[in-house]
């Protein structure tokens, strides 16, 4: 036999629920909600002249109780990301700050997890996101699109280098 539900509720952007399981030797209860469409601060990326607006975001937070230990889980999602350059930083109008903003801006994702684990008397927390991984993906992308560039243009030349000599040779 599974534990019961103890509740649930759920709405256009909401839901929550809670399961009490006492029925092996060790109690296992869990506790959920999911909101959505909550609006986020804005905030400054320390060391770089950028700001992050996470805009309407969906938020979980859960628990499970296995026993005496606490599985906890905090999690922000939004793909309304929006990046803003300050203008006044290091980093404008160079060839690095240029790549960071191509970079940063195109990243649309945000994932920001807590999760805090351990017996109700210690508590170890991991802060886990996603957005070191989505910057990693599109440098990859806009340095690949800068590479292929660069390749067309030494094709581009020698082929041009090419021509003139193979032209030059035929006329003689």
């Amino acid at each position: 036999m599974a534990g019961r539900p103890a509740f649930q509720a759920s709405g256009p952007q909401f839901a929550a629920g809670a399961l009490v399981n006492h029925v092996r030797s060790i109690p296992v209860d869990t506790a959920g909600a999911t909101v959505g469409g909550i609006r986020l601060p804005a905030f400054e990326i320390p060391g770089v002249p950028l700001r992050l607006d996470p805009g309407a975001a969906t938020t979980q937070l859960g628990f499970t109780l296995n026993g005496d230990t606490i599985h906890a889980r905090f999690a922000i999602r939004s793909t309304n990301v929006r990046w803003t350059r300050d203008s006044g930083g290091g980093f404008t109008n160079t060839t690095i700050g240029d790549l960071i903003w191509r970079t940063v801006s195109a990243s649309r994702i945000s994932t920001s997890k807590r999760v805090s684990r351990g017996r109700c008397i210690i508590r170890n927390l991991a802060v886990r996101s996603n957005l070191d991984q989505a910057i990693a993906s599109r440098l990859r992308a806009v340095l690949g699109e800068q590479v292929a560039a660069a390749e067309k243009q030494v094709r581009d030349r020698v082929d041009a280098l090419i021509t003139d000599k193979v032209g030059r040779c035929a006329r003689a």
